[in-house]
């Protein structure tokens, strides 16, 4: 298809309590602008996409009078999917198999662009070089968007409007391509510098803690990091 597939996370927490959190911006009223804007671009399909789910043998999440607190985002993508577009257009759906984490990476993995309320699913993202937008409510998405090499995908919902929210949005959307270039520039960098941790540095001090002798070759790849 020649569609471009926007991923939408809608969280929970900010969807039911964002009175609570002490935000500039009405972050429902911003998910329904979100909505509004990714359905007026030509040739665009919106996907809502949990991140935070209860573990359950049996769901009960469909129930409303589950439509409370942040335990699941189900309950949050499915209410304002209800309430603002599916029966607005076919173009919008809602990730409602997304019953453990492999699934929800999957659909994250679907998108060309990803908004995430969520940190993690912004990782989910970026971690499969898929360019976006992170809505912050929290110091930390600065630190988290410069390290992976976007630090321009934040979006501050502490200081800014739901207006001024989308617009920023759109213009991360727009630079998509130069977002993407980035992350595939850095992603296996960072990939590269986990792996040497795991190896190099904290698989000696497992086995020295373990009591055991490690391999020669990470004693050896151990040794030559040493100072």
């Amino acid at each position: 298809s020649d569609d471009t597939v926007i991923g939408l996370n809608v969280s929970g927490l900010l969807y039911f309590q964002c009175r609570d959190i002490g935000l500039e911006t009405d972050y429902v009223e911003l998910t329904r602008r979100l909505i509004d804007w990714a359905l007026a671009k030509p040739n665009v399909k919106l996907m809502l996409i949990p991140h935070v789910i209860r573990n359950e043998d049996k769901p009960r999440w469909w129930r409303r009078e589950q439509y409370v607190g942040d335990a699941d985002d189900r309950a949050a993508c499915r209410a304002a999917f209800e309430a603002w577009g599916g029966a607005k257009s076919d173009r919008i759906c809602w990730l409602k198999g997304a019953h453990d984490a492999a699934r929800v990476k999957y659909g994250i993995g679907r998108c060309d662009f990803f908004i995430g309320a969520r940190m993690h699913s912004f990782i989910g993202a970026t971690s499969q070089m898929i360019p976006g937008a992170l809505l912050a409510y929290s110091k930390k998405a600065a630190g988290l968007s410069q390290l992976v090499g976007i630090g321009e995908a934040v979006v501050d919902l502490r200081t800014q409007s739901a207006e001024a929210c989308v617009d920023a949005v759109d213009r991360l959307f727009e630079s998509r391509q130069a977002l993407r270039s980035k992350l595939q520039q850095r992603i296996p960098e960072i990939k590269s510098e986990v792996s040497d941790f795991f190896s190099e540095e904290l698989a000696p001090l497992i086995y020295r803690c373990a009591g055991i002798d490690a391999p020669a070759r990470t004693v050896e790849s151990a040794a030559s990091h040493s100072p």
